[in-house]
């Protein structure tokens, strides 16, 4: 009887002792231990290391997110360092201002006004990731796109508003 109890007692520490194995265990095989900008080329330079092993590899963002496995053996949080690196690339900068690719970003730089339409005209300059223009468009025709106007400065936007309003109040008075 008491060689029973030792026995039951001996499988349940085995059997405590491999779930805390499995729980201890990593669910991936790979992880970041160090992070460089290359001085040849300026690209990000992740050390990886393989868990539970001292073996590590030194790769570049780039190769890293061009290989499914070594994508798929990563941690979520690797991951997320590893490709917002790489897609620094497509971001541009421009006055302290990260500009998206997909992204425009408005500023109004002149106003003129034109007394034979009796219209107030705003250069409008649009910046994009690539290129920046410049367009001619009348005060109303901003006012009434809200997809600028939700880019524009206050300042920006309280200028047009007072704009569109004396327009407004002049064609009522000369009509």
């Amino acid at each position: 009887m008491n060689f029973k109890y030792v026995e039951n007692t001996i499988s349940a520490i085995k059997l405590k002792y491999k779930s805390l194995q499995k729980a201890s265990t990593h669910p991936y095989s790979l992880r970041i231990i160090n992070e460089e900008i290359c001085a040849k080329n300026g690209e990000a330079l992740f050390t990886l290391q393989i868990i539970g092993k001292n073996l590590v590899s030194k790769l570049y963002a780039t190769d890293i997110s061009h290989d499914k496995k070594l994508l798929k053996s990563l941690s979520p949080i690797d991951l997320l360092k590893i490709l917002n690196t790489y897609n620094k690339n497509y971001l541009f900068k421009k006055d302290n201002m990260i500009l998206f690719p997909c992204k425009a970003y408005y500023r109004l730089i002149a106003k003129s006004y034109n007394h034979v339409l009796q219209k107030t005209f705003f250069i409008l300059e649009i910046t994009r990731a690539d290129k920046i223009t410049q367009k001619k468009l009348a005060a109303l025709e901003i006012a009434n796109n809200p997809l600028i106007l939700e880019k524009l400065t206050p300042q920006e936007t309280y200028d047009l508003g007072l704009t569109v309003g004396s327009e407004m109040i002049l064609k009522e008075i000369l009509s």
